[in-house]
């Protein structure tokens, strides 16, 4: 029987054998609750005492979903102030502004160098002005007096 155990026990990974090595009954049982979470660094906290931003911020951390945002890179403008970003947000209460903003941060449109690139157009060319359709073509040249035009320019 012993005999049995042992060839048993040895088809296991050696994780696994290891961690069960490692059971105690007054420890680890299915009734403990769970009163504190680690939010930081030496940091435990209440669990009826975590705010949800708190626990948001814990789990993209966990999830290694925490990235930095540059927004002169992706938007492709030098003069921005990323400072802006938080003072809109805190300011606007228009959620649908607040979208349009962050997509816009985010470079975040379906234009139709974006469809192509998903083979959702044949075409990366604007049917207005057959220039290349991208963000900055649409917003921002025609703010600027470029090339580029709106989706609602009349006459464009």
């Amino acid at each position: 029987m012993t005999k049995t155990i042992k060839i048993f026990i040895a088809s296991f990974p050696k994780a696994l054998v290891n961690i069960s090595n490692c059971y105690n009954e007054e420890i680890n049982s299915e009734n403990e609750d769970m009163k504190y979470m680690l939010i930081a660094p030496r940091t435990r906290k209440n669990l009826n005492t975590i705010a949800v931003k708190e626990l948001q911020v814990t789990l993209k951390n966990a999830l290694k979903k925490v990235y930095v945002l540059n927004v002169k890179n992706k938007v492709g403008m030098g003069n921005f102030d990323e400072d802006n970003i938080t003072r809109f947000r805190s300011n606007c209460k228009n959620p649908k502004l607040r979208n349009i903003y962050l997509r816009l941060i985010h470079n975040d449109f379906f234009t139709h160098v974006r469809m192509k690139k998903y083979k959702m157009k044949v075409t990366d060319k604007c049917l207005r002005c057959s220039l290349t359709e991208t963000s900055r073509q649409l917003l921002y040249d025609s703010l600027s007096g470029g090339a580029g035009h709106g989706r609602g320019a009349p006459g464009g």
